[in-house]
């Protein structure tokens, strides 16, 4: 005669082989031990036991905190300003179709000239886009805020003293 393995009755099903009913086998296999799998890992940013041991993060809250690409709201507010400058030249020479094949070092030297204007200056296109000029680095320079308002989509006439 078989004896349950949680309660030590004996079991007088034929089917069953190791508990005397569903209750016993529920009862023994939900005690809260780990019994297959690693351990559950520790939260990368809190230091609290995750889920499971795929898990880096306890949390939606502590995943998005350790991704935070920008440390005061200046840096942040910068990069969306370059980030629209850039689009928004994308967009104009896109329109006039003026962009040709552009290489990716091309396209890093202009990332790189939006980059680097300095404060008080904007980045103009010599030959405005409107006008047919191409989004090249060759065709941009640092005008002051006025004189870029104030030029506007003119062709300027450049004479050589």
């Amino acid at each position: 005669m078989k004896i349950c393995k949680n309660c030590n009755n004996p079991i007088t099903s034929k089917h069953a082989k190791i508990f005397c009913g569903s209750s016993c086998a529920a009862s023994y296999n939900n005690k809260g031990v780990r019994r297959h799998g690693e351990p559950p890992n520790n939260c990368l940013r809190c230091g609290k036991q995750t889920r499971d041991s795929r898990s880096k993060y306890c949390s939606n809250h502590c995943q998005t905190r350790s991704f935070v690409k920008y440390h005061t709201p200046e840096e942040k507010d910068k990069a969306t300003k370059l980030k629209n400058r850039l689009a928004n030249a994308k967009y104009r020479a896109r329109l006039n179709d003026n962009t040709g094949e552009v290489s990716n070092k091309e396209k890093d030297e202009i990332k790189e000239f939006y980059k680097n204007c300095p404060d008080g200056y904007e980045v103009d296109h010599i030959r405005p886009v409107s006008k047919g000029g191409p989004h090249r680095i060759w065709n941009l320079q640092y005008l002051t805020i006025s004189e870029n308002r104030s030029k506007q989509a003119r062709l300027v006439k450049r004479y050589n003293s």
